[in-house]
């Protein structure tokens, strides 16, 4: 039994791929979600919560010395109507601007990698490194707004945290977007199709040695869907869509709006992955980890701006491509999140360590545009905010990861009890 055999069982019912670029036809429009992780630890500073360098901050060193001119000066951006800073790694996606929700001063209560990871995943606070439920993107898939799809919940090189969801709804993962060829294309060694034909006829009548004993699905069930997606998926030459380096004017195009080069591995492979998943209707929830090494105690104003803007770039690709049929996102959530954030100082290795406030960016999601909370302005720290307006209270809340994930579920009509906060629902367009 092969890999692909194995993923199969992860799998359930199964449409007809649809063109590139059109909705999969349905009562109602599919709603799709990303999560799209950047792994190490993000520097607030050059991301969605930057400072003026005209002034003077006690105690942030915002190491313009240390930069290229190109990353020095930040990005004066629209949000909500209203005026914000964006660190120059963010450059490409200031045309994207126009749908941007911004939650600054996330307490992330950690500077552990582990722990960080598993809270920025499921919006739940970890009990040690241990997540506590399940990832946002299988949270999405449950409620069904995207069955319609062949493998609805895809994870590319991430942890998923599945709960106690039903198989149908648990992520199938891969190691890496070349995986998703393997997945979808046909076996090396094909058997001749009259085997074949007897082979498959012998699964579709085989039972199961637990029917009965499961209390979420049943098994034989299971795998009998799962069986008719992937051959779905064969049937259509569905692996056809992610052979990026055919010489067709199609991939030839995909290639340069994302910047695919001889490796097939880097960010711009990723997003044009999660974007093919999501415009042929294989998936209608892919969580990513779109860019990696980003912990950078050393060196960090050399390699630190140019990781986050490869990534950036990308992903300013991925929206270009779902804003084509979806042009204000009202039916896609694209969920950005690091581990925690990276501290106001720079150590004595000119790089820059863990720090525990965090920002998050959601693109769509049927969320208000603009931006939610703020970090002390000399500090970097977590402050008090307003839960209607977002600004400095008081006698506010300390923003958690809980509630960003609790908005944007409740923003699609989900339960949110799981998160034990209430959402912001001031902030969940009317």
């Amino acid at each position: 039994m092969t890999r692909r055999d194995i993923l199969a069982g992860a799998v359930g019912v199964g449409t007809v791929l649809t063109p590139l670029g059109r909705a999969v036809a349905q009562d109602k429009p599919m709603h799709r979600y990303v999560g799209v992780y950047f792994a190490g630890g993000w520097d607030l500073l050059m991301t969605a919560d930057a400072r003026d360098p005209a002034k003077v901050y006690p105690r942030v060193d915002l190491g313009i010395e240390h930069l290229a001119p190109k990353y020095q000066t930040p990005l004066e951006v629209t949000l909500g109507g209203q005026s914000a800073l964006w660190g120059a790694p963010m450059a490409p996606m200031v045309r994207h601007s126009d749908v941007a929700t911004i939650f600054r001063g996330v307490n992330m209560a950690t500077v552990a990698h582990p722990t960080g990871i598993a809270y920025a995943h499921t919006g739940l606070k970890p009990a040690g490194a241990t997540a506590r439920g399940a990832s946002v993107g299988t949270v999405v898939a449950s409620a069904g707004l995207g069955d319609a799809a062949t493998i609805p919940n895809i994870a590319i090189d991430v942890t998923s945290y599945d709960g106690d969801y039903a198989s149908i709804h648990k992520a199938t993962r891969v190691s890496s977007p070349n995986e998703i060829l393997g997945l979808l294309g046909p076996h090396a060694n094909a058997l001749p199709t009259a085997i074949d034909t007897l082979l498959a006829a012998a699964q579709d009548a085989a039972g199961s040695c637990v029917e009965g004993r499961s209390k979420t699905s049943t098994p034989a069930s299971d795998l009998a869907l799962s069986r008719e997606r992937i051959r779905k998926l064969q049937k259509n030459n569905a692996a056809s869509q992610f052979d990026f380096f055919a010489d067709t004017p199609a991939m030839a195009d995909l290639r340069a709006r994302y910047g695919i080069g001889e490796y097939g591995d880097a960010s711009g492979f990723r997003a044009a992955t999660v974007s093919q998943l999501l415009r042929t209707g294989i998936a209608s929830s892919i969580t990513v980890e779109l860019q990696g090494a980003l912990d950078q105690h050393r060196a960090w104003g050399e390699v630190h701006p140019v990781r986050l803007e490869e990534g950036f770039t990308a992903l300013a690709a991925l929206i270009d491509d779902l804003r084509e049929d979806d042009p204000n996102l009202d039916n896609t959530t694209i969920y950005v999140y690091s581990e925690f954030g990276r501290t106001p100082t720079i150590n004595g290795f000119l790089g820059r360590d863990h720090w525990f406030s965090n920002n998050f960016m959601v693109f769509g999601g049927k969320l208000v545009r603009g931006v939610f909370g703020l970090t002390g302005e000399d500090e970097l720290s977590v402050v008090n905010v307003n839960p209607k307006t977002g600004k400095a209270d008081e006698d506010g809340i300390i923003l958690t990861p809980e509630h960003v994930t609790a908005t944007i579920v409740a923003a699609l009509g989900l339960d949110t009890q799981a998160y034990r906060v209430d959402p912001l629902t001031e902030w969940i367009a009317k």
